[in-house]
């Protein structure tokens, strides 16, 4: 990440000329420097001897490499000029047609006598700080005094609007101002098979490299995005990530999208009293695995020899909506509450037992999904979310964020929020991984294929 100089007025012809020079005094060196310190005609041949050999370097594979940083050291601070000049023109004008700027009068008076001689506006702005990497712009601002949070507010996303960026994040404290802006979609073209079945699943490419989700530490997923958002493709590269003996229950409520990892023996339901019954499996799991962890005086699922175990509810909502909200004669509890409380079971206590949820919604409503639920899915994400999917999922003051484009999304993993691209894993490459990953000659012959874990017998 570098910094970028912001100024506060244009820095006018001569530092532009000056940077320029700067930029390429490599390259003229060898036409003035031979003048300078040979004052006869032997200056002509030694310059044309300097550029034969930088000519000659050039075309030299490795010396072209210590050619090329020379270059991009001194040509790089006029690239870092220029772009410093039209950063620092786009945030000046932003901060004024923002009302973000204080104007007062001076005047000026002549040294000797003390007369006005003339009166001046002068403009002050908050202080500026500028840094960025090669996907966001990263900006600070020191608010004026007499400024307050909501003369903020309702203006920072006209930062991403001036410079044709997407509002990552944004936070008001104290009166300091601080806005994420990605300008760079990130690449993401490879799918991540995690062959080694480390206890991490990589989300896809952020600004600095890959995104992980190490769920030991942050346990429990939440997946949000209206329709055609990419949800599914993003599942699709989650699931090709999971260990060959971890337990993997999946809960189709769309009941057509995991069809082809049922036909390969996966563990994969549709309906209601089926995704009741594995949400009651993994809660039983989980009393199992405690119990187990005391019996040999540990505290961590893996202490006790165990494997992670996944269960993955997609169309979460509809299946909540299609349980029986009001309680039956004789019994005390409704359907829904039943299942509400085993949820909230399984979200606080599930991490040191190894059982993870990953819920996939359109919106996180908590009618439908426990607040205790949404609170405790410590990696959250969002694809094309709504003003009120940002709300729910990141907070009241992350609910301006921009909806990205398809393949790319918003995960906030503990506190930080990070951009993300994820690669676009189509169904026919996901059934070749997935029937690879588990033996070709066991799909051949009909076996029961699933990741077994340390599922308790039925």
């Amino acid at each position: 990440m570098k910094r970028v100089k912001f100024y506060v007025e244009s820095p006018g012809l001569l530092p532009l000329v000056g940077r320029f020079a700067y930029g390429v005094s490599p390259w003229l060196a060898p036409a003035v420097l031979p003048y300078a310190l040979v004052k006869n005609d032997v200056a002509g041949v030694v310059s044309v001897g300097l550029y034969a050999g930088l000519a000659y370097a050039w075309y030299g594979k490795e010396s072209r490499k210590y050619l090329k940083k020379v270059h991009e050291c001194f040509w790089g601070q006029f690239k870092n000029h220029l772009l410093a000049r039209r950063l620092s023109k786009v945030i000046r004008e932003t901060l004024e047609n923002g009302g973000l700027v204080n104007r007062r009068k001076k005047e000026i008076r002549k040294f000797w006598t003390g007369e006005v001689e003339r009166v001046v506006e002068v403009v002050e702005f908050p202080g500026v700080e500028i840094r960025m990497d090669e996907v966001n712009y990263y900006l600070r601002f020191r608010m004026l005094p007499g400024q307050r949070a909501k003369d903020w507010e309702a203006r920072v996303d006209a930062f991403a609007q001036a410079l044709g960026a997407t509002l990552v994040k944004s936070k008001i404290d104290k009166g300091i101002v601080e806005v994420v802006l990605q300008y760079r979609a990130i690449e993401s073209s490879v799918v991540p098979l995690n062959e080694s079945g480390a206890r991490k699943i990589q989300l896809g490419m952020g600004s600095g490299g890959p995104v992980y989700w190490e769920f030991d530490g942050l346990p429990h997923m939440l997946v949000v995005g209206v329709a055609g958002a990419g949800k599914s493709t993003f599942l699709r590269c989650i699931l090709a990530q999971m260990g060959k003996d971890w337990t993997v229950r999946i809960v189709d409520g769309k009941q057509v999208e995991f069809a082809g990892l049922a036909r390969l023996g996966f563990d994969v339901v549709y309906e209601k009293d089926d995704f009741l019954r594995y949400v009651d499996e993994a809660y039983d799991e989980m009393n199992r695995r405690y119990a187990l962890m005391r019996q040999k005086g540990v505290n961590e699922y893996t202490e006790a020899g165990l494997k992670p175990y996944v269960l993955l509810v997609d169309e979460f909502i509809s299946l909540v909506e299609s349980t029986k909200s009001r309680a039956q004669k004789g019994e005390g509890k409704s359907e829904r509450e039943r299942l509400f409380e085993t949820l909230n079971s399984i979200a606080t206590k599930g991490r040191a037992a190894g059982i993870q949820m990953i819920l996939v919604l359109h919106r996180p409503d908590a009618a439908f999904i426990p607040t205790l639920v949404r609170d405790n899915c410590a990696c959250k994400v969002v694809l094309r979310g709504s003003e009120t999917a940002f709300e729910m999922a990141f907070g009241t003051e992350n609910k301006r964020l921009t909806p990205l484009p398809k393949g790319q999304g918003y995960c906030q993993l503990g506190e930080e929020i990070l951009t993300f691209s994820y690669p676009n894993y189509v169904m026919a490459d996901f059934l070749r991984d997935m029937e690879g990953k588990l033996g070709k000659e066991s799909v051949r012959k009909g076996a029961v294929l699933r990741f077994p874990g340390e599922r308790r017998a039925n």
